[in-house]
């Protein structure tokens, strides 16, 4: 009679590594946009309070005419949301996927991996305001085009709005 016996060693330490990357990920997240309240100088009325974030979502979610003031309002040009949401989200899918499995490997870290997110979706970003690609009004108004000189929403002469997109990793709020 033959007998013998065998001993099964599981490794958990790549289970380990998973379980911790995706806790650590679950407490903090990636935002990219327009941050400190930093004044926008291309406004008409110099007395004007408005920063860079002010006006990118005023184009993002328009302003309604208001006759009283005079103001002709800003048409609806939403370049964040079908960036972020929409046109990206399987590329940031597949990013996030390679970025965890590197992790995993060991070859990566998480925070790595959050800033090359970050940075992507600022490139993606700044891609929909010279290429255009907003869904809504693609035209200036006649006063803000003869302010501005030329005709190309989201784009003044310093393309101050463009060039100072930031991303930055902040706590997750769990509230």
């Amino acid at each position: 009679m033959i007998t013998f016996e065998s001993t099964v060693t599981l490794d958990t330490s790549i289970a380990k590594r998973i379980q911790e990357a995706l806790q650590e990920a679950a407490k903090e997240a990636v935002q990219v946009g327009w941050f400190g309240g930093k004044p926008h100088p291309d406004n008409f009325n110099p007395e004007s309070q408005s920063t860079i974030a002010g006006v990118a979502a005023r184009n993002e979610f328009g302003v309604d005419p208001n006759p009283d003031s005079g103001e002709t309002g800003v048409p609806k040009r939403p370049f964040i949301r079908p960036v972020v949401q929409v046109r990206t989200i399987d590329d940031q899918v597949r990013f996030l996927k390679a970025g965890y499995r590197s992790v995993f490997r060991g070859k990566n870290t998480l925070k790595s991996n959050q800033q090359k997110l970050g940075r992507f979706i600022i490139k993606e970003l700044q891609s929909a305001i010279d290429n255009q690609t907003f869904h809504g009004k693609a035209r200036n108004s006649k006063k803000t085009e003869m302010h501005k000189g030329f005709n190309k929403p989201l784009t003044g002469k310093t393309k101050l709005m463009r060039n100072t997109i930031k991303y930055r990793i902040v706590p997750r709020d769990n509230t």
